[in-house]
């Protein structure tokens, strides 16, 4: 644990890690449950009254497709938390680090994916893109992190068979 705090990367990462995963809790709950009762009872609000059947119909498939998104996100976030418990202990050559890595690239992909539907959708209804609309950027984290958790698995290997020689 004095590993850990002593780790200003380690320790500020976990500290930013606690907070997003907080955020992405409560924009769950507030894209999930607060959107969908102002679309449905919109006549009641002044900022949904006014609103056109477009616009109505590209903020519910922002809602749609943000639930899923964030539900990845989280799932991401906690993969990489468990990942830097691993570091602080001090083994984080792991196979279950490879698998975390290998779980957050197709995390990545799932959520380029989600964003390029989402985009897709929303230009069939000729309307302006959303927040979860990414560049290319996803896709090469995605295979920076397949790539990473061969390096992991490797690791893992070579720490099993050095183990097993002494």
């Amino acid at each position: 644990m004095t590993r850990f705090l002593n780790d200003p990367l380690l320790s500020g990462t976990k500290v930013l890690l606690r907070i997003a995963y907080r955020l992405i809790f409560a924009l769950a709950v507030v894209v999930t449950i607060v959107g969908p009762l102002g679309l449905l009872f919109g006549h009641v609000s002044p900022e949904f009254a006014d609103m056109t059947p477009e616009r109505h119909r590209s903020v519910a498939i922002f809602l749609l497709s943000s639930g899923p998104v964030l539900a990845l996100y989280g799932w991401f976030l906690r993969s990489l938390w468990q990942i830097i418990d691993t570091i602080a202990a001090g083994s984080p050559f792991l196979a279950v680090n490879a698998d975390r890595l290998t779980r957050m690239a197709w995390l990545a992909l799932a959520i380029k994916l989600v964003g390029v539907a989402e985009a897709l959708i929303m230009l069939g209804h000729s309307a302006r893109p959303t927040l979860f609309q990414h560049g290319s950027g996803s896709l090469f984290m995605a295979l920076t992190l397949f790539i990473l958790a061969r390096v992991f698995r490797q690791g893992a290997a070579m720490r099993e068979d050095l183990e097993g020689t002494v």
